[in-house]
Parts: C-alpha cells; sequence; structure tokens
C-alpha cells in the first residue's frame, strides 16, 4: 500500500514538473515571437534579450600529458594551446582511443 502512495506521488510530481516545463516553454515561445514581430519597432529590447540569453560557457577539468589535472590558468592556456596547435596545423598527430588525455 506505502508503496502505491509513494509511485502515486512521484507520478502526480512527474506529471507537475512537465505541466511547469510545458508552460515556461510556450511563455518563452511567446515572449521570442513578440520580440521577433516587433524588431523593427523596438530594436532595444529586442537586443536586450539577445545579449541577456547568450551564457559563457566554462572549461572543465583540464588533463596535462601525464594525465594530472590542471589547476592554474597558466597550465591550462599551455594544454590548450597545445590541444588547438594540433587541430589547426598539418602535423597529424597519433589516434588515441578511449582516453581523455591530451
Amino acid at each position: 500500500m506505502i508503496i502505491l502512495e509513494v509511485f502515486s506521488s512521484l507520478n502526480d510530481s512527474m506529471n507537475l514538473a512537465r505541466t511547469c516545463r510545458d508552460a515556461v516553454r510556450k511563455a518563452e515561445y511567446q515572449l521570442e515571437l513578440k520580440l521577433a514581430k516587433d524588431v523593427e519597432n523596438n530594436k532595444k529590447a529586442f537586443f536586450r534579450y539577445v545579449s541577456g540569453s547568450t551564457g559563457k560557457t566554462y572549461v572543465g577539468t583540464l588533463l596535462n600529458r601525464a594525465g594530472k589535472q590542471v589547476t592554474n590558468n597558466a597550465s591550462e592556456a599551455v594544454v590548450l594551446n597545445t590541444f588547438f596547435a594540433f587541430v589547426f596545423t598539418s602535423i597529424a598527430r597519433p589516434q588515441i582511443t578511449g582516453s581523455s588525455k591530451l
């Protein structure tokens, strides 16, 4: 009996979360549609929305060639520079499968 009550409660919670998610998506869609239709007359609101909706993407933890986690900014820059040097030059780097090491 208790299991059925928990399942029912969980199911109700999931339905409520789905309903809220749908309502938020619909509201966002309506706002974006309104801004797009009125962009000629209200450019300031449009560009405020666009500049506010772009977020920063942060790089997660990086590993150096030895497999140790890089902790400071200078070391992260070196690891990223090494990686992009391989990507954007004609030097072929060996294919490493199943590893996250640079």
